[in-house]
């Protein structure tokens, strides 16, 4: 799929609004995550476009080792706000592309609503190489059921006739593009 990476600084020139409006992820999705990567207590995850710390902030609260990193120094200031209380976890500003970390470096690379921003000639290599034997990637989005919300309607509304058809796919088709890129890249497996 087709999307404009520039628009990938839009998120911090509105950070304190960004983050009041970003739905959590609901403790489940957290738990399968867990579970399904086998991270152990003390494990060691990069988050790769953490934004307002959303993600970063349920997986700190397990006391996983967490880099958090992103590409907005203001969204950056409130995850490090959030996060201030969980010594093992850090913040570094910078993009993924431009990230220098040891190869083996993490149990799990986690990214949330933020993996499609990622140029794709690099995200999957540089993963692999980011990531420990064994270790996993865990890519999700969050995608709003329009018909059991009045507001997400009329918002939805407002967002399709301004914005959708100029910048970018939606959360949901997005997540099942990468879903299946995924799917055949030879770096990874089930």
């Amino acid at each position: 799929m087709r999307i404009n990476r520039s628009l990938r600084t839009t998120f911090g020139k509105v950070s304190s609004l960004y983050d009041k409006s970003r739905v959590t992820y609901p403790e489940e999705l957290i738990e399968k995550i867990i579970t399904y990567s086998k991270i152990k207590p003390n494990g060691t995850i990069l988050d790769v476009g953490c934004g307002s710390g959303q993600a970063t902030l349920p997986f700190a609260q397990r006391s996983f080792q967490i880099i958090g990193l992103d590409i907005s120094k203001d969204l950056l200031t409130i995850a490090k706000e959030k996060c201030s209380s969980f010594k093992s976890t850090k913040f570094k500003l910078s993009s993924f592309e431009a990230a220098k970390f040891n190869k083996n470096s993490f149990d799990l690379i986690i990214s949330e609503l933020a993996w499609h921003w990622v140029t794709p000639e690099k995200r999957y290599g540089k993963a692999s190489r980011f990531l420990k034997d064994n270790g996993s990637l865990a890519l999700f989005w969050s995608y709003q059921q329009k018909d059991k919300s009045k507001i997400v309607t009329e918002v939805g509304k407002v967002l399709d006739l301004y914005i959708r058809k100029k910048s970018g796919p939606r959360m949901k088709n997005y997540a099942n593009s990468v879903y299946e890129e995924l799917q055949h890249h030879p770096l990874f497996t089930n």
